[in-house]
């Protein structure tokens, strides 16, 4: 797996929207910044916008998104009937970044609009 692959799939887990540039190079919006941010990595070493050389996915995960962590708390559920079936839709909101999200079927480990972890305690 490359560095941009393991980013990526940081980016992933994360609930982050991130687009491919061009080849080995990737963007995603960050809060932290106020905006969009893109690393690319070149023979083997990742380069962040800004121009911090050789820094590997976590640090770059950890300069663009919010590192702490949240709860998520219930703050409304509703039902729906999707496909002929009914699902309970929970709404969450960010203890980090104050922000709303909704999941059908499992929270998520990482807040989708901030990126901080979410913890039970």
């Amino acid at each position: 797996m490359t560095a941009t692959d393991e980013l990526r799939q940081m980016l992933d887990e994360r609930g982050v929207e991130w687009w491919e540039a061009i080849p080995r190079k990737t963007k995603w919006h960050s809060p932290v910044l106020g905006g969009p941010v893109a690393v690319s990595e070149w023979n083997g070493k990742m380069v962040l916008d800004a121009g911090y050389v050789n820094v590997t996915p976590e640090q770059a995960i950890a300069a663009t998104l919010r590192a702490e962590t949240c709860k998520a708390d219930e703050t409304d559920t509703w039902t729906c009937e999707c496909v002929g079936r009914q699902l309970t839709v929970h709404v969450m909101e960010c203890s980090a970044c104050g922000g709303t999200y909704e999941h059908v079927n499992g929270d998520y480990e990482f807040c989708p609009r901030c990126g901080a972890k979410v913890v039970d305690e």
